[in-house]
């Protein structure tokens, strides 16, 4: 990576959840701005739907390669994975769509870190069901990043400056 702020890749989770919503209200705070350069990895048409349910004053940018991304505040660059039509969402509901659209989302911001081409990977909410009814067998993100990761021992770490928790149990 070059001298700049990281880049952030943002699997924005179910798009049958909040994790849109959450992502676009997220990038709409300038401050993120001046810390990183963040890229949503969603379906460009689940992040229009979620901006205009925020009500988030950004324009979306749709890009096939993260060359083309802006990382400008107000630009919401979304990494178009293409795979969900908007007319088939069920806010609320558990859905195969929205377990396999967020396992895709989650395995490509892994395939973007392990490339080098982000400096890091952050991760919307998903349902554990929904994962499950589109044929993936994990219990949750760290199960499905350690995986591919070929990583045998692992936790999840929750941090917030000096404070660190790990789940053990």
């Amino acid at each position: 990576m070059e001298n700049a702020k990281p880049v952030i890749a943002i699997t924005v989770g179910d798009p049958c959840g909040i994790g849109p919503e959450i992502t676009a209200k997220a990038l709409s705070n300038s401050e993120i701005y001046n810390k990183c350069r963040p890229v949503a990895i969603s379906d460009a048409d689940v992040m229009s739907q979620a901006v205009e349910i925020a009500k988030a004053n950004l324009k979306i940018n749709s890009v096939d390669t993260l060359k083309d991304c802006k990382y400008e505040y107000g630009t919401l660059d979304v990494l178009n994975i293409k795979n969900v039509d908007v007319e088939q969402i069920e806010f609320g509901k558990v859905t195969k769509l929205g377990g396999e659209a967020s396992f895709q989302y989650i395995v490509k911001g892994i395939e973007l870190a392990l490339e080098g081409k982000v400096d890091a990977v952050t991760t919307g909410p998903i349902h554990k069901k929904a994962i499950n009814l589109a044929g993936h067998e994990y219990s949750g993100h760290t199960e499905i990043f350690a995986d591919y990761t070929e990583t045998k021992d692992y936790c999840m770490m929750l941090v917030d400056r000096d404070f660190r928790v790990s789940h053990v149990t």
